[in-house]
């Protein structure tokens, strides 16, 4: 079949030609109902699909013109409309001659079926005169368009409006993110872009004109290379383009960009031109070094740490350990990483274990001494000082005391064993100075002189 679309619609004639093309039906078009007719004088076509509102000469008024023409009047004509869409639109479009009336959108299928429905009620019943203009038709008719181009121009008021407030909205969030827009046509090579655009490479206000050469040269001649590169990509294969770069701006300062765009295509489907977006990312450039600076130094500290550090899920495994939580349990890193998080405590640990976990995820942070079994078989004494992190991982910081504590255990003995000595010690003292002051006291009676020096006793009171 082959089918005339008149629609002022690039993009709407252009599926319309996609969908029914992929049916197998053969398709032209017309912009307006005067190129329409003009179509029609020179090639036969089996059926009409048409808007309504188009410039010069619209929908109803093509309809009656078909309706005229004995030559055209046999064709089937549908109506599709999005805007025409009350009653008494549709009542219009049966009054003028239609054959049927669709909203858009209808899928390929159903535009077909009613134009083959048209063409069978025709072959059964014949085509009717061509409506009369009579005037009750015609004030219909004018009424009608009267109405909707005001209430198509009241939506294209509102429209402008909305467009206007989310233009500033846009730069307001363009300006405030160090973004520029920009548009390449890819056949004449011409530019547009937003003031801040030009801004990003440090220009007062917009300059007349922009290329793609001259953005080149504010690309630093090291990264020029992989610039071309991608630039080139996308526009020979069509694809996104989109990579960073660093530029230098006409007060000389060097700074970081990101480059985006897409593929804007026509009617026909071919891309006609790319835009996209030029956007400042030193900042964050700079922010994400110091989040990878921050992260080694991180690293560092925990693997040269002295002490175990363990970060795990509760219930769950182990994610990181450091060398000294290797040294300290006898296991290496992949092994710790395959076990269930214990916080390395021995298994008779357990129950503390899971208390102090459940204490952590109420935001305490627990310091406790456990035992804990080494891959050895070994048992040693830890000291733990844990935390459930904001991401809900637990870390712990482990140091091993037992050597500490044996040495305490030492001590302490040393202690006893001293003090028992010392407690004998002045047992056998006193009993001495007992012993010396009877011998004295005979030797006075005896009429001879002390033989022991007491007088410090003496002294103590």
């Amino acid at each position: 079949m082959k089918i005339l679309i008149v629609d002022d619609h690039p993009v709407n004639v252009g599926l319309l030609q996609t969908q029914l093309s992929a049916e197998g039906h053969e398709v032209i078009s017309a912009r307006d109902g005067i190129e329409a007719l003009e179509q029609l004088v020179r090639e036969r076509v089996d059926g009409i699909i048409s808007d309504i509102l188009m410039p010069r000469m619209d929908g109803y008024a093509l309809c009656r013109e078909v309706r005229r023409n004995a030559d055209l009047r046999h064709l089937p004509f549908i109506f599709f409309s999005a805007v025409f869409n009350s009653e008494a639109d549709e009542k219009l479009c049966f009054d003028v001659g239609g054959d049927k009336y669709l909203r858009k959108p209808a899928t390929a299928g159903a535009l077909v079926a009613a134009l083959q429905d048209a063409m069978r009620q025709t072959r059964i019943a014949g085509r009717p005169p061509a409506p009369a203009a009579d005037v009750e038709v015609m004030k219909e008719y004018r009424s009608s368009l009267v109405k909707k181009l005001a209430e198509t121009n009241a939506e294209l008021l509102a429209s402008l409006d909305q467009l206007r407030l989310t233009e500033q909205r846009l730069n307001f969030a363009l300006n405030l993110s160090h973004t520029g827009g920009w548009e390449m046509d890819l056949v004449d090579a011409s530019t547009r872009r937003t003031p801040r655009h030009d801004e990003v490479f440090g220009y007062d206000a917009p300059l007349p004109s922009w290329s793609y050469e001259r953005f080149v040269e504010h690309v630093l001649p090291e990264d020029r290379a992989a610039v071309d590169v991608k630039f080139n990509r996308a526009v020979d294969e069509r694809v996104r383009l989109d990579f960073e770069c660093r530029i230098r701006r006409t007060d000389g300062k060097v700074r970081w960009v990101r480059v985006a765009g897409e593929h804007q295509l026509d009617a026909s489907g071919r891309s006609r031109s790319m835009a996209g977006i030029i956007q400042d990312i030193s900042e964050w450039r700079e922010a994400q070094q110091a989040v990878r600076d921050s992260e080694r130094h991180y690293r560092e500290l925990f693997d040269l740490a002295l002490y175990a550090i363990v970060v795990g899920e509760p219930g769950g495994r182990y994610v990181d350990v450091n060398p000294a939580a290797c040294t300290l349990t006898g296991y290496t890193r992949e092994e710790l990483l395959e076990m269930k998080f214990r916080l390395l405590a021995a298994p008779e640990e357990q129950a503390k274990v899971a208390a102090a976990v459940a204490r952590m995820a109420l935001g305490k942070v627990i310091r406790e001494e456990w035992r804990a079994r080494r891959k050895d078989g070994s048992l040693i004494i830890i000291e733990v000082s844990a935390r459930q992190r904001d991401d809900g991982l637990i870390q712990a910081f482990i140091h091993d005391i037992t050597a500490r504590r044996q040495a305490e255990e030492i001590l302490r003995k040393r202690a006893d064993e001293l003090e028992t000595f010392h407690k004998l010690s002045v047992g056998r003292e006193l009993q001495m100075i007992e012993l010396k002051k009877e011998i004295n006291a005979l030797s006075r009676q005896a009429g001879q002189p002390e033989p022991y020096d007491l007088s410090f006793l003496r002294l103590e009171r």
